[in-house]
Order: C-alpha cells, then sequence, then structure tokens
C-alpha cells in the first residue's frame, strides 16, 4: 500500500470518529433533557397531584420524549457501533499506515544502499580509464605472471593492428618489442641495456650522436637531396676535414676546415688532383708521372721528357728523350771516347806524381830503354 492510500484512509478514521463523537454528544445531550423533563414531572405529580391530565399530558409527553430518547440512545449504540467500527477500520489503517512506513523504510534503506553503492560506482568511474578517451595521472601496468610476453597493448588502424609488448625470454636480457600488423615479425626491438634493432630501414631526420663504436655490414650510402652527400671528420683541436662527394661523374674530394678550398680530388677513374704528397714507403705508378702542368713526364718505362730533361740531348719534337737512351745498360762495358792521350813523363827513380785526371781514364804506360822514365797514357770513355 502506499502513502497517499494509508493517508486516505487516516483521513476517512478521522471523519468517522468525529461523527461518533458528535452521535455520542447528541445522545447525552438527550439524556440529559430527559432527565430534566423527569425530575420536571416528578415535581409536578407532587405539587400538583390533581393535575392528573396535566400529568398525563406530561407523561405522554414524556413518553414521546422517552422515545425520542431511546430512538436517540439507539442512534448513539449505532453511533458507538460505527465508530467501533470506524475505530477498527482506523487501527487496520495505522497498521498499514505502520506496515506501510516500514515498507518506506525499508526502501528508503535500500535506496540508501542503492546511492551508496551508485556513488562508489560514480567514483570507481571517475578514475577508471574511458574506452571512448582518457587521460591518465598514474602508471598503468600490464602484467603477466607466465610465459615469456606480456600483454600486448594494440593499435588498429583500420584493421591495420601492430602492437606492442615486453619480452623477458631466457637469454633475451628484457626488450621491448614492436611487431607487425601481421603478429608475425618484430619491427623494432628495444633491449633493457639500451640496444636497439630494427628489421628494416630507419630514417632519422635529424642528428645523430654514436659515443661507441659504429659498425655496418653493408655500405653506408651518404647522400643529401639535390647536393652530394658528406662526412665531417674532427680533429683533437675541433677543426674538420670534410669528405665529401663531387658535383657529378663519381669520385669524392676533401674540403679543408674553412670549407673554401678543395685539398684533394679524385675522379671517378681514380685521378688524384692534390697538394704535396709526402710518402713514408714505396709509391708505385703503373702509369707515368707527369709535372710542371705536362712541361715533364716521367713514363713507365723510365723514360723522360721535356723540362731539364730536354738538356740532355732531346726535345719534345723529338719525343722522349730518355735518361737511359743511347747510354750503356748496367753492367755493360764502356767504350772509347777519344784517341790515346799521353801525358807527360815520370822518373820513377825519384819522388814524382804524374796524375791522370777527370775524365782521363789510364790504359796503359810507355818506357824508354836505358831510362827510369814513364809515360802515362790514357783516353776518355762514353758510357755507351
Amino acid at each position: 500500500m502506499s502513502a497517499g492510500t494509508a493517508n486516505a484512509a487516516s483521513s476517512k478514521s478521522d471523519t468517522a470518529i468525529g461523527t461518533a463523537n458528535t452521535a455520542l454528544n447528541t445522545a447525552n445531550d438527550a439524556k440529559t433533557t430527559a432527565q430534566g423533563i423527569d425530575g420536571k414531572a416528578q415535581s409536578a405529580l407532587d405539587t400538583a397531584a390533581g393535575a392528573v391530565t396535566t400529568a398525563n399530558g406530561a407523561v405522554a409527553t414524556a413518553n414521546g420524549i422517552d422515545a425520542k430518547a431511546s430512538s436517540a440512545l439507539t442512534q448513539a449504540g449505532n453511533a458507538v457501533t460505527t465508530a467501533n467500527a470506524a475505530s477498527t477500520k482506523a487501527d487496520n489503517a495505522v497498521s498499514t499506515a505502520n506496515s506501510v512506513s516500514g515498507t518506506a523504510t525499508d526502501a528508503k534503506t535500500t535506496a540508501a544502499a542503492a546511492k551508496a553503492t551508485a556513488d562508489a560506482a560514480s567514483a570507481a568511474v571517475a578514475t577508471a580509464v574511458q574506452k571512448g578517451g582518457d587521460t591518465m595521472t598514474g602508471p598503468l601496468t600490464l602484467k603477466q605472471t607466465s610465459g615469456a610476453y606480456s600483454p600486448q597493448v594494440y593499435f588498429n588502424a583500420n584493421g591495420y593492428a601492430p602492437f606492442i609488448r615486453a619480452n623477458n625470454a631466457a637469454g633475451q636480457g628484457g626488450s621491448i618489442e614492436i611487431v607487425n600488423g601481421a603478429g608475425s615479425m618484430v619491427n623494432v626491438q628495444i633491449y633493457d641495456s639500451g640496444s636497439v634493432n630494427v628489421r628494416g630501414g630507419l630514417y632519422i631526420g635529424g642528428d645523430i650522436i654514436v659515443t661507441g663504436q659504429l659498425y655496418a655490414k653493408q655500405r653506408i650510402h651518404l647522400f643529401r637531396d639535390g647536393i652530394y652527400g658528406e662526412m665531417g671528420i674532427r680533429s683533437t683541436d675541433g677543426s674538420y676535414m670534410y669528405l665529401r662527394g663531387r658535383e657529378g661523374n663519381g669520385g669524392m674530394q676533401l674540403v679543408n676546415n674553412a670549407y673554401n678550398a678543395v685539398v684533394v680530388d679524385v675522379n671517378d677513374g681514380g685521378d688524384i688532383v692534390a697538394g704535396s704528397i709526402t710518402s713514408r714507403g714505396n709509391i708505385f705508378l703503373p702509369g707515368h708521372v707527369t709535372s710542371g702542368n705536362g712541361n715533364g713526364t716521367l713514363a713507365e718505362d723510365g723514360n723522360t721528357l721535356g723540362g731539364a730533361w730536354n738538356n740532355r740531348g732531346g726535345s719534345a719534337a723529338g719525343g722522349y728523350d730518355a735518361l737511359n737512351s743511347n747510354k750503356a745498360d748496367r753492367y755493360a762495358n764502356c767504350v772509347y771516347n777519344s784517341g790515346l792521350i799521353e801525358l807527360g813523363g815520370c822518373n820513377v827513380g825519384g819522388n814524382n806524381t804524374s796524375d791522370c785526371g777527370n775524365p782521363y781514364v789510364l790504359v796503359g804506360l810507355r818506357t824508354q830503354a836505358g831510362t827510369n822514365n814513364v809515360w802515362p797514357r790514357a783516353i776518355y770513355l762514353r758510357n755507351n
């Protein structure tokens, strides 16, 4: 039963009680009136015994009044009965109301519990990560208590769904892995030590700073869009030498620290243009050496052309003059380059000297019979 129904029943009960009280008051008033009349009648009998007719009339009147009083009493009894019934109904209504109140109290208690649950749920929702997007201010842990891999974090872009996971397999040292959309290959693996493995190419738009060794199992390509690739090599004093490609046709260049001069240029054929070259060992050249912008040439067979070498008898018009051309070969015998020349005599019996100066070569002696004189004999030699 609702609280409204209970209130309506209580109101009706109060109305019935009011009606019964009114009827009871009427009956009491009638009784009082009857008692007053009866007293008067008795007084009238005592006072005027002779007034029988009047008394009889009074009796009749009294009887009528008594009848009315009896009727009123009956009605009062009925009112009492109605009042009792109303009281019973009121008690029932009160009981029902109490029951309703208890039910309402229970409902209130249940509602309070539901509100507490709702408040707790609301508080939990307030601190939960929403599926539609949210901001976290604390750590989020994805934990797996068995196996080598942690739970995955997936990124789904219209069906393409790579994921990230932790790998704690034996011997791996622990790593974070980025797995491809097919879930078949690890594209990037970052180890706990800081080492990184990348399955494919690695494109970096900024600087790379390497504090350790750099190893490459394949070629290292240095290039820039629209211009040659370049590498700066730093000296201990902070200066640089730059190694770069050329404007075209292959080759490479070394550029000075001020970056205003190419100090070494090597074309695609291997030709080198450089400043002074100092070698601490042998230099082996399969071709010729040209000096003085082409004025002097040392050929691969040892022949020479140009410059001071022409003073040996050759000329550019005559082709290569040779340091070895028209010269005696190594270990060859020298031939005469003059006739026999006899020098002044020398007496061998005393302290005398007879020199054969440069470029003479002593080839013999001449003596004279009966004397101690000797004449040195010499010639010029040439090497071929």
